[in-house]
């Protein structure tokens, strides 16, 4: 069995802990992430390959006011591919996320983008990877369940918190993860200027529950992602994971990549 290592608690969170602020002891934040570590270490591992549908809303962004879409990820190929409509039914927006990057593809436009190695998430970015243990898990690091309880520390605005540092960058800020106590995946994912949210979990056994719905905010709009069904496992084809482009491809920088702000435990 691993044991579970366990930070020193600095002095100032001790005493933000004593203080008249809603805060949480720092051993209910470790009780409390170990059960969530302990879904996590489940949810993973149960995932293999699996279609998500619903409808995608935005609000103030210059792309399709509300459309259906369908995404499918694999945990094994490290893979995310999905395709959004618009109220037609026509291709509005297709997207490939592997080892090599993110490519997003607008085919009324005959535009795509494409950053390299990673998906974009705030300033920074993540591996693909971490891409489909975010979609399941709803933390944006494929980290170990004892990291995640290792880097847990209370907090008055989301009373478990998990803070990610940009690798190589001091200019950059941080990227935080939000989690109340009664939560099953974190509330948010939060960095300067936006913030991407759980809105709802899937119902039934908590080990096998999904995130079933989502929403992001940036200074360029509001998303709203609307899960209507999760099918997993679920079989794919080798050809589904090739997205074709027939347009010149813009490559962008993606930022710095996201890693644990918090310092190694010790047994």
């Amino acid at each position: 069995m691993n044991r579970i290592r366990r930070r020193a608690w600095p002095l100032p969170l001790l005493l933000l802990c004593c203080c008249g602020r809603p805060t949480l002891r720092p051993e209910r934040v470790v009780h409390l992430a170990t059960m969530y570590s302990a879904r996590t270490r489940a949810h993973w591992g149960r995932t293999t390959e699996f279609q998500i549908t619903g409808r995608l809303v935005s609000d103030g962004a210059n792309l399709v006011a509300e459309g259906p879409f369908v995404l499918w990820g694999s945990r094994s190929r490290g893979k995310l591919r999905a395709d959004v409509y618009d109220p037609a039914g026509k291709p509005f927006l297709s997207l490939s996320c592997d080892s090599s990057g993110t490519l997003v593809y607008y085919p009324g436009r005959e535009e795509a983008i494409f950053v390299a190695d990673g998906v974009p998430l705030g300033p920074g970015r993540i591996k693909a990877r971490d891409a489909v243990f975010l979609l399941r898990t709803g933390f944006p690091l494929r980290t170990e369940p004892e990291e995640i309880v290792n880097g847990a520390y209370p907090d008055s605005i989301h009373p478990i918190q998990w803070e990610l540092a940009a690798a190589g960058s001091s200019t950059v800020g941080r990227l935080r993860v939000g989690m109340g106590p009664a939560d099953l995946f974190p509330e948010a994912v939060f960095w300067e200027g936006g913030r991407l949210q759980v809105l709802s979990a899937s119902p039934g056994d908590e080990y096998e529950a999904w995130p079933s719905g989502w929403a992001m905010e940036t200074p360029d709009g509001r998303w709203v992602v609307e899960i209507r069904e999760i099918r997993s496992p679920t079989e794919s084809w080798d050809e589904l994971w090739t997205l074709r482009v027939p347009v010149e491809i813009d490559t962008l920088s993606g930022g710095p990549f996201w890693e644990p702000g918090w310092p190694a435990g010790t047994e």
